[in-house]
């Protein structure tokens, strides 16, 4: 701070102890044997109105010993709260650095995070996924016979497409497909109904099963 604020708020402050002492300055003038401009120039902060040299200053040590004020420790206390309010000011510009900082740092470690969770989770769809495709029934359709079929022959082809990797059984029986998956196999059928049981099953898979009723007059 420069010298003329703080001699501002020294002449603000002996203008305010005369004024709670009720005193003129004009006539604190003439007791002191001081010009009244003099002391205003002093109560205003315009010193460089005052006489030049020491003269001058023994008029500001008369009128601030007249009105009880310690300039001295008035400094000193000035001081103490410039300090305070730059060690303040100094705490907030660390604190808002801290922030700017701990922002800088904050955004790339939420970034990675973020990576991290969705590539978790896109493993874990896969897995779900790989392991869905691996339990699942494989497709299976029967081309014949027809389910409910009423015939006078004591023998059938049972033909059907499934998938490749899928292992075929007929009433328990295994069958072979070809490389495209299709079967078929000649079932002896006796007299009456004859239950067929059709299933493919891949490994660690569920099995697919179709029934098929043929009546034998």
């Amino acid at each position: 701070m420069d010298k003329k604020p703080i001699q501002i708020e020294i002449g603000n402050n002996l203008k305010k102890i005369r004024e709670e002492h009720r005193l003129d300055i004009v006539d604190v003038a003439k007791t002191l044997k001081i010009k009244p401009e003099f002391l205003e120039s002093i109560e205003i902060g315009a010193w460089q109105k005052l006489p030049f040299g020491f003269y001058g200053r023994r008029i500001k040590k008369e009128y601030q010993a007249y009105l009880g004020f310690d300039e001295e420790k008035f400094r000193k206390e000035i001081g103490h709260h410039q300090e305070k309010e730059t060690g303040e000011a100094q705490a907030d510009l660390f604190f808002r650095y801290k922030i700017i900082k701990d922002k800088k740092i904050f955004w790339p470690v939420i970034l990675k995070i973020s990576i991290l969770i969705i590539a978790v989770l896109g493993c874990i769809i896969y897995l779900i996924f790989y392991l869905n495709n691996i339990s699942k029934p494989p497709f299976l359709e029967i081309t014949e016979p027809a389910n409910g079929l009423i015939t006078n022959n004591h023998a059938i082809i049972v033909s059907g497409h499934t998938e490749l990797e899928a292992q075929i059984q007929i009433n328990g029986e295994l069958v072979l497909g070809d490389n495209n998956g299709f079967f078929s196999k000649n079932i002896i059928l006796h007299q009456g109904i004859n239950n067929i049981t059709i299933s493919a099953q891949k490994k660690h898979g569920r099995a697919q099963s179709i029934k098929r009723y043929i009546l034998v007059e």
